[in-house]
């Protein structure tokens, strides 16, 4: 396939940045604009310093008020909990792209057959949510009791667990939703009664589904790969993406784009070319900490072609053999990533605690950048609320900048 554009890394570096709203001339000014701008925001209950929608927000709006994303969610329901790329905050206007999962989930794989013999054996269990629901609106996984007749077995976490597992269940088939929290705990209520009335209801093509899905993804994602595409927003078989990326070409909706030194092919929506000139002056990405889980650096080999990257989640990595460290946020500056830090918050004593510090390669020196650091570091503290901050390791030449 002939490219129609052809791109250097660093180019595709910054159209990457600025599609993500992450550079200053593209960021967004609120919860909703960041999340039209995603498509989707992963959603996770660790909180070594903060959970990662909250960080993912940050990176965008600087220092914003949590409560707008529960108003979202929770009261003017923009948002709503499902599964696309990973577990995500997604858009209620988007509902027609879930519905067919909805319908169709567990599918026909062996895990399937299980989850559809477990839920067929404890039917009286999932009538009990269900009317219960109903009945009295919201409800916490431990207000239905336990009327499962048969356990749920598992490894992990889940063993035993027959009513938190069967709400999950019902969750991704649209039979229930997340309706608040009470501290850690979920609160859930009847789809039926939860989404809101103006939400979209209608039905799309399976082609139309894959469509939107793909040009949604490749836009979020500035410029991309098939393999890029597939996996970011929700994830749709590699085949059925390069078929969909050739449809968009052949409509005019997308362009084939080569970028120097990285296997393509490549691809740009149409609407996004105006980033290739728009990135080349006047453009900035503030020094800003990324989530582990940001929707920039998600995908490791994309980081990894673009970034020049190795970056995986070392949580269950044994601490000996940890890299960088439990919880990493990479620190991108510019269109680099400068620094990788490995935080935790006491929120009791107020104190930010920077456990390992990391400068990228060809960094270790750059005093200047290593304050820079420091002080997007400091920021996102005082705004979780931290009053000092401390950094046990950090490269030499940096320690001589930063706090003692």
């Amino acid at each position: 396939m002939d490219s129609e554009l052809r791109l250097d890394l660093k180019a595709a570096r910054r159209i990457a940045l600025a599609a993500q709203g992450l550079d200053t001339g593209h960021r967004a000014t609120t919860v909703m604009e960041a999340a039209r701008l995603l498509n989707c925001i992963q959603f996770d209950p660790l909180n070594v310093i903060a959970r990662t929608q909250l960080l993912v927000l940050y990176s965008r709006l600087g220092p914003f008020d949590p409560a707008e994303l529960d108003r979202a969610l929770f009261d003017d329901r923009e948002l709503f909990h499902y599964w696309a790329h990973a577990a995500s905050f997604v858009l209620t206007d988007d509902f027609p792209l879930y519905q067919r999962t909805m319908k169709s989930w567990p599918g026909k794989s062996d895990w399937a057959v299980r989850v559809n013999k477990w839920m067929s054996d404890n039917d009286k269990l999932r009538r009990t949510i269900l009317r219960g629901l109903k009945r009295n609106g919201t409800m916490l996984a431990r207000d239905f009791g336990d009327t499962g007749s048969v356990g749920w077995t598992s490894t992990g976490w889940t063993e035993g667990q027959q009513v938190t597992r069967m709400l999950d269940f019902l969750w991704i088939q649209g039979k229930v939703m997340i309706a608040g929290r009470r501290g850690i705990q979920r609160v859930w209520a009847h789809a039926d009664d939860w989404f809101p009335e103006w939400m979209p209801r209608h039905t799309v093509s399976k082609t139309a589904e894959v469509d939107s899905i793909t040009s949604r993804s490749l836009r979020a994602l500035g410029v991309a790969t098939p393999k890029h595409v597939a996996h970011h927003f929700v994830t749709v078989p590699v085949a059925e993406t390069r078929t969909s990326l050739e449809r968009l070409r052949k409509r005019g909706d997308i362009v084939n784009v080569e970028v120097d030194g990285i296997k393509g092919p490549w691809f740009m929506h149409r609407n996004d070319l105006h980033l290739i000139d728009e990135v080349k002056t006047g453009w900035r990405v503030p020094t800003t900490p990324l989530s582990p889980f940001d929707n920039l650096i998600r995908d490791r080999q994309r980081t990894k072609a673009l970034f020049d990257l190795d970056f995986t989640i070392e949580i269950y990595v044994p601490a000996a053999k940890r890299r960088y460290g439990y919880y990493v946020l990479p620190v991108v500056e510019g269109d680099k990533i400068v620094a990788l830090a490995d935080p935790k918050l006491d929120r009791k004593n107020q104190l930010l605690t920077i456990n390992a510090l990391h400068a990228a390669e060809g960094f270790e020196t750059n005093t200047a950048v290593a304050k820079r650091v420091h002080q997007s570091l400091w920021k996102l503290g005082k705004w979780l609320g931290a009053t000092d901050i401390t950094y046990p390791k950090a490269p030499p030449a940096w320690k001589k900048v930063l706090p003692k």
